[in-house]
């Protein structure tokens, strides 16, 4: 009987791994969504944005005008880094927005993975081709963000120390201000979805068990 046990446990911890989704089938807009983050206050906009390097990698895996060498040399540009874009404004009365300063902004922003801060990186300390290729993106993400993206700000911290892996159990907080946020991972949407035996239905691949009937989820 102990042996029987032992063996439903390994099997249903077998059911919880998750598997990578491939990624030309990640969907670009439920892994932005999954990164964005925005205060309900009724007086200020407070937006975060982290950008994965998962991001970058199944960006130019669906882009048909770059080759798949082409994206790796890119994505090696940024993989010892983590971006993140803040914006804070104080709205008037009359409605229009008036943004802090990316020097406030600084003083006040902390990035912390597992309980860890990760360090600032000031621009001198990349390299001239990682500064190019960031200078590149900011009038793209600019365009995705309409109006706030000009007064976006960008800020890149340390990746080498403790590398933050988007497939493994962890939580990656942001503090700005009084505003606090974060998500839990694994990213769902970087993971393939997995399927209730009850109704045959998917669910987000981070879970392990069924939220309406308690069943374990398997991969598909």
């Amino acid at each position: 009987m102990k042996h029987i046990f032992i063996v439903s446990l390994a099997l249903l911890s077998l059911c919880a791994v998750a598997q990578q989704k491939p990624n030309n089938e990640v969907s670009l807009d439920a892994l932005t969504t999954e990164t964005q983050f925005s205060s309900d206050s009724p007086d200020l906009v407070e937006f975060i944005w982290w950008i994965p390097n998962e991001f970058w990698e199944a960006s130019f895996s669906q882009d048909p005008s770059i080759s798949a060498s082409e994206a790796q040399e890119i994505v090696s540009l940024v993989e010892d880094y983590t971006i993140v874009i803040a914006l804070k404004g104080k709205i008037g009365v009359f409605g229009g927005i008036n943004y802090e300063d990316v020097d406030h902004i600084q003083k006040e922003f902390t990035v912390t993975y597992n309980g860890t801060d990760l360090r600032l990186i000031g621009e001198k300390e990349l390299n001239a081709d990682t500064r190019n290729f960031i200078s590149m993106m900011k009038p793209m993400i600019s365009n995705m963000l309409g109006p706030m993206g000009e007064n976006m700000n960008f800020f890149i911290y340390d990746n080498k120390k403790s590398p933050i892996n988007v497939f493994e159990e962890g939580y990656i907080q942001f503090t700005l201000g009084d505003y606090e946020t974060g998500t839990e991972l694994p990213l769902g949407s970087l993971l393939q979805e997995k399927q209730c035996s009850v109704t045959k239905k998917l669910h987000n691949g981070k879970w392990s068990y069924c939220p309406y009937h308690g069943v374990p989820l398997t991969n598909k």
